[in-house]
């Protein structure tokens, strides 16, 4: 199965230092109806990286890497996604986020095709 990895990158544009832990909860946006689609992803460990809290001085920014399998892989239709919805740890506000190059997911609500990372004070070389 094809797969390929994305950082997702949280900045701390606030004037004060604030610390972020954990994973952020990342869903694909349908490009054309705005739905969510798919399940929440599955939070995945990476030998590298461990679950702990990062400060972030103001301008100071987090990264947590996306695995995305490709929706092709599936037997599903398959539906244009340029965005994603975030919602970082300890909140319950998501954001959209647009991807960093359209791809597509799939219209199956069963069918995750995503996997999060914690955050991390560095960008993850996988």
């Amino acid at each position: 199965m094809s797969s390929f990895y994305w950082d997702l990158t949280l900045t701390n544009t606030g004037s004060q230092a604030c610390t972020v832990q954990g994973y952020p909860g990342v869903r694909l946006v349908n490009a054309v109806t705005g739905a969510l689609l798919g399940p929440a992803a599955a939070h995945e460990r990476y030998p590298t990286v461990t679950e702990a809290a990062v400060e972030l001085a103001p301008g100071a920014s987090a990264y947590s890497l996306l695995h995305l399998n490709q929706a092709g892989a599936y037997t599903c239709t398959l539906v244009a996604v340029t965005e994603l919805d975030v919602t970082p740890p300890g909140t319950d506000v998501p954001r959209r986020v647009t991807t960093p190059n359209p791809i597509q997911g799939c219209d199956d609500p069963l069918i995750g095709l995503v996997k999060v990372g914690p955050f991390a004070p560095a960008s993850l070389v996988y």
